[in-house]
């Protein structure tokens, strides 16, 4: 059962966790709860794979019911199950077709997907208009993408196979089409425009900014009643922002980080107190779990070795298809050029060849593609130091100061 919410979450697993004791699981960005027992970040991901990913080396059938929030869309497989319940639907339609995606997977042995959606009260819908919006924006993604499954009515049609490119797809994705979501859709332009004007009028401060050295820190008052300690990563090109309270660690979005980064020019720098260096470490163990967990992968034997000359044998033949535009052929380059380096998973490989070797149409293949490569891997750069033996490095470091530090 998917949420936005981690009070709604937690709410539901509450009531579910009455009937059903010791069957039900919450998970979210700050960690697991079964029943009333709160287990950390890395055990529950542990959990969740045990009991729902069919590849995973161990299984158990413990958990028959889970609830989460967004953050579990992506990264872990969970089609050992074939029911997804969205408790509330988001506005971006994506995000109901990456939560459908990890239950919807190739390799499921489940004939049938169910899916049911609660939707808002016809007086609530009056007010925010989302059942329409959301109905219209995923058969949008029907009508350009040709998607084979049917996510909130049986309504839908799914017959459509139309593309025009990446134009329309990410049209579907901007801010401009989701009122509303001004938050998620942040620019980093704001803080670029905050650089080039400091740049252009005040030539000392932004000398200082270049120069700061790595390791910077400092310490801020905070409004939150705990002390934090908020760090900035960065391995190769990889960056992360983790950040802990001493109880719970976890990474946060740039736009979050930022904002607690921001001070005005006035603000009193205080005195970092000892525990900086027990929250340091808890950021650093954070930091590996999630960088190990993303980079690590076997090296591909004979058989990815099979998939991928067979993927790219097929990119190369349909690669100037007549019903490509230059962006779709530019694309595909980028794929090839990324298999050359090395950079495309095995798994991944081999769940395209999975989805293409009987697949004829192009614009089909495409798609394929398109769902299944993450724009983090097209935007690699393979070097002589590759990511995997890349320096870990922290850039800088700062500790808020809670409201009950303050008053001590």
């Amino acid at each position: 059962m998917f949420t936005e919410s981690k009070e709604t979450a937690e709410y539901l697993t509450d009531i579910l966790s009455k009937d059903f004791p010791e069957q039900v699981m919450m998970f979210s960005s700050h960690g697991g709860i079964i029943g009333t027992n709160k287990i950390s970040h890395a055990e529950a991901r542990y959990k969740i794979k045990e009991n729902y990913d069919p590849n995973h080396s161990s299984q158990d059938d413990d958990i028959n019911y889970l609830i989460t929030t967004d953050v579990l869309a992506e990264g872990i497989n969970l089609h050992r199950s074939n029911i997804i319940v969205n408790y509330d639907l988001p506005w971006n339609p994506t995000r109901v077709l990456q939560r459908v995606g990890r239950v919807n997977r190739v390799g499921t042995i489940h004939q049938k997907i169910f899916i049911y959606n609660f939707f808002p009260t016809d007086e609530s819908d009056k007010q925010i208009g989302l059942e329409d919006n959301i109905k219209s924006k995923i058969q949008a993604f029907h009508d350009t993408l040709g998607e084979d499954a049917k996510y909130l009515t049986e309504d839908e049609i799914v017959s459509s196979h139309e593309l025009f490119g990446d134009t329309l797809y990410k049209k579907l994705n901007t801010k401009k089409t989701y009122e509303g979501e001004d938050e998620e859709y942040r620019s980093e332009l704001e803080y670029l425009k905050i650089i080039r004007k400091i740049r252009d009028n005040d030539q000392n401060l932004f000398e200082k900014i270049k120069r700061l050295p790595i390791k910077a820190r400092s310490s801020k008052a905070f409004e939150d009643q705990t002390d934090q300690l908020l760090t900035f990563f960065r391995k190769g090109k990889l960056k992360k922002f983790i950040k802990t309270d001493g109880n719970s660690t976890i990474e946060i979005p740039f736009f979050d980080a930022v904002d607690h980064f921001q001070c005005e020019s006035d603000s009193k720098r205080l005195h970092i107190p000892p525990d900086y260096y027990k929250f340091l470490n808890n950021n650093r163990q954070e930091f590996d779990f999630i960088t190990t967990d993303e980079l690590s992968e076997p090296s591909p034997g004979r058989g990815g070795r099979s998939n991928e000359k067979y993927v790219i044998s097929r990119l190369k033949e349909c690669r100037k298809h007549s019903s490509f535009t230059d962006m779709d052929e530019e694309y595909i380059k980028i794929v090839l050029d990324r298999y050359n380096e090395g950079i495309i998973p095995q798994n991944t490989t081999k769940r395209i060849k999975k989805r293409i070797e009987h697949e004829g149409n192009p614009l089909k293949m495409l798609v394929i593609l398109k769902m299944e490569i993450p724009n983090k891997l097209l935007n690699a750069v393979r070097t002589s130091d590759s990511l995997r033996y890349a320096k870990k490095e922290v850039i800088l470091s700062e500790y808020l100061v809670g409201e009950k530090s303050e008053t001590k």
